[in-house]
Formats: structure tokens, C-alpha cells, sequence
């Protein structure tokens, strides 16, 4: 089984040759820019992740002629402490990959959801923050059985009835 770190430079969802089942398949350059290969986009369950053009790819053969993608790292810097879990998502910003939304799920069981306007935090003992910093909506909707709980607002209230 051979194992090579290539690059990115491009990707598209279809069907495999083997298949009638969509599939990633990524055109990753491996040791020079002559060496464009296809390969199939391996995915954790529950993660669908679409690999950022220029990230680095390891690919492992699994047979004569298929190779998959199995692990991508998209230059952004690490930044989640032992025991936590980042994800993100990413746009390009004047050259550069920067994260635009993110969900921090905390080692203490604190959730985080964030973009560059707003935050929700949700504590382990049940506090839920939401902050915006955009002079936009915050909607509180609820429906079911049981007792309201305590809403806290800073700022304007609208009610509409």
C-alpha cells in the first residue's frame, strides 16, 4: 500500500466508475504539477466537507487502480485545546483561506456558534447567550407543552401578538 501527500486543485461531486452513487472526486497534484491524479474523497461519518483548492491531501492506494483522499490539512492555523472539537467552514479573503463560520463544542460541554456578526453560547448549566453585533433580528420561538422560561433582553423588545 503506497501512501503520497499531494495538493488540491480541484474537486467534483458524480458518480464513480464503479458506482451509481455520487462521490467527491478530487484532481490532486502529487509530485509535481505533471501528476494530476483523480481520487475518490474517503468522508468521517457524518462530515460532508468539501477540501479547499491548494490544501494538502494524503492519498493511499487501496488497489492497483483506486486511490483514495483519507486526510486534508487546509492551512489555517490550529487553534482547539485538548479535548475540544473546532468545525469551520472557510472563504477566500484577498488571498487568504479565513474561517467565516464556526462551532466550538468546548471539553466542559460549553457550545459555541459563531460568525463575524453574531454568538450563541450554550452553557453547561443551561445559560444560552446570544449575541449580535449587526443591529440585526434575534427571534426566540418556541412551541410545546411545559412552563415558559425566563427570556433576558438587553436592548429593544418587539413584540408582535
Amino acid at each position: 500500500m503506497a501512501i503520497d501527500i499531494g495538493t488540491v486543485k480541484g474537486e467534483e461531486i458524480t458518480t464513480n466508475k464503479d458506482g451509481d452513487d455520487n462521490v467527491r472526486l478530487l484532481q490532486v497534484e502529487l509530485s509535481n504539477p505533471d501528476d494530476l491524479q483523480t481520487v475518490e474523497h474517503l468522508r468521517q461519518p457524518g462530515d460532508d466537507s468539501g477540501p479547499i483548492e491548494d490544501s494538502r491531501v494524503i492519498v493511499v492506494d487501496l488497489g492497483a487502480s483506486y486511490r483514495v483522499a483519507i486526510a486534508f490539512d487546509d492551512g489555517i492555523e490550529p487553534s482547539a485545546a485538548q479535548g475540544e472539537k473546532i468545525l469551520y467552514s472557510v472563504e477566500l479573503d484577498r488571498g487568504a483561506w479565513v474561517k467565516t463560520a464556526i462551532i466550538t463544542l468546548a471539553s466542559d460541554g460549553t457550545i459555541i456558534v459563531e460568525n463575524d456578526k453574531s454568538t450563541i453560547t450554550m452553557t453547561t448549566n443551561g445559560d444560552i447567550t446570544l449575541e449580535n453585533s449587526s443591529n440585526g433580528i434575534i427571534s426566540i420561538a418556541g412551541s410545546g407543552a411545559g412552563a415558559p422560561g425566563l427570556v433576558d433582553i438587553n436592548g429593544n423588545l418587539t413584540v408582535a401578538i
